[in-house]
Parts: structure tokens; sequence; C-alpha cells
């Protein structure tokens, strides 16, 4: 049924707008840049394959880890405007809670280690699809094109990407054009190349990108823990990539 869903909706923006994903090369483009290594390096990436110019949004939502989450986002922010300066904007911070912290404790482990918390990914995109349109209305970018780094190591049901396409449809006739497009670069089927972390800490080795510099723990200790999801994924990465997390 989801396969079906999933191929409704990309003959509909076929038919809307004669592709189901464009590479915007060269274009404006907004991206949700969490601190975490997929999506810092991915930054790194799309400059350079794309030549975009990266609008980098970092959103306060009220996790844990957003102290060192947002200590990684504020280094690379530097980082990136000096290798940079002409691709990668002044970065932007937002303040909103997703969920609503009076609701977490609603949710039981096992919830939240199969499906997440209830439409938050969604809840993220949505807000950088409105900081894309507003830069548009403030500044005439054109911006339609919402990055995030979903990588192909996580299986959650809001990573899929059904859920992209969805969120996509949903800009499409929220903002009454049919150009806007939600995805990740390191899952998009239409690229035909998947992106795994393994691909993106070799590629910061390549770069010179320090990714020791990147937070990936959820936990909200200063020294990782190294046993949540997200720093099991991780280790196995570095040692599918053959080198040491430092």
């Amino acid at each position: 049924m989801e396969k079906l869903i999933l191929q409704s909706i990309e003959k509909a923006l076929i038919k809307k707008r004669g592709y189901i994903f464009k590479i915007p090369k060269k274009e404006n483009i907004v991206f949700l840049v969490s601190g975490g290594l997929d999506s810092v390096v991915s930054v790194d990436k799309i400059i350079q394959e794309w030549k975009v110019v990266v609008y980098p949004l970092f959103i306060k939502r009220g996790a844990r880890a957003e102290k060192f989450e947002e200590q990684s986002f504020d280094y690379f922010s530097y980082f990136y405007s000096k290798r940079y300066p002409g691709n990668f904007k002044q970065p932007f911070k937002i303040k909103t809670e997703i969920p609503p912290l009076r609701l977490k404790d609603s949710f039981s482990a096992k919830t939240l280690e199969t499906i997440g918390y209830p439409m938050r990914d969604a809840n993220l995109q949505n807000v950088g699809i409105q900081y894309a349109a507003s830069l548009n209305e403030k500044y005439n970018l054109k911006i339609k094109t919402l990055f995030i780094a979903m990588s192909p190591d996580e299986t959650f049901p809001h990573c899929s990407i059904l859920a992209l396409r969805l969120q996509t449809l949903l800009a499409c006739v929220d903002r009454q054009d049919w150009s806007w497009q939600i995805t990740s670069p390191l899952t998009e089927p239409v690229l035909r190349k998947v992106v795994w972390k393994k691909d993106l800490i070799l590629w910061a080795a390549k770069y010179g990108i320090p990714a020791e510099k990147t937070r990936t723990c959820i936990s909200g200790r200063k020294d990782p823990d190294g046993t949540c999801p997200e720093c099991l994924w991780r280790i196995n990465a570095f040692k599918s990539a053959g080198m040491k997390d430092s």
C-alpha cells in the first residue's frame, strides 16, 4: 500500500511540474543543520558538488543535548563561513518546542524506539519551509528547496521517502507553488546514490572537516554516552570507514 501511495504522489508531481526532484544547482536552499555528523558534512558535500548557496537553520527544540548540538552548529557556522564565504550564509536560529515539553513524558520508551515522537520531523520541516518562505518574501530569493540530512541508517517512519514526498506535496499545496521540494541528499532516490555515514566520515577526512566537533549523542551529558542508538550508529560507521572517532 505504501508503495502505491508513493507512486501516486510522484505521478502527481510529474504531472504538475514535470519532475519528482530537481537538483538545485547554483540555487539558494535552506538546510536544517542539527550539529550532527550527517547534516554538518552534507553541507560541505552539496556546496562542493552543486555550488548551492546554503541558508543554515538551527531549531532550538528543547532536546536534552541541545546545548552541545548548538555548540557544534556555531563551530561549523564559523568554519563554513570562512571556507565558503559566498555559499554559506548567515546562520539562523529559531526556538520552539518540538514536541512540546509538557507532552514528552507521555510517550513510552517503546514508542520512542520504534516510531519516535509524533510528527516531530514534519514539524521541524514545516519550520524550515516557513523560514525559506520568509527569506523569499524579504529578499526575493526564490528558495524552493529544503534539505534535511536523513541518513539511510535511520529506520523511523518519518525518515522514509514516502514521508518526505508527503511533506513536499503539502508544501506545494500550502504555498500554491509546485516547485517546492523537501528531501535528503543522502537518500533521495532520484540521485541513484545512497550516502551512508561511513561515506560522510571518509568525505570529512578527505576534505579536512573536523568530524570530532559534531554532536551525535542525544543524551544531556557533555561526553557522549556511547550507548544511545545515535552513538551506536556513529561507532559502527567509524569502524566501517576504518577510522577512529577522536
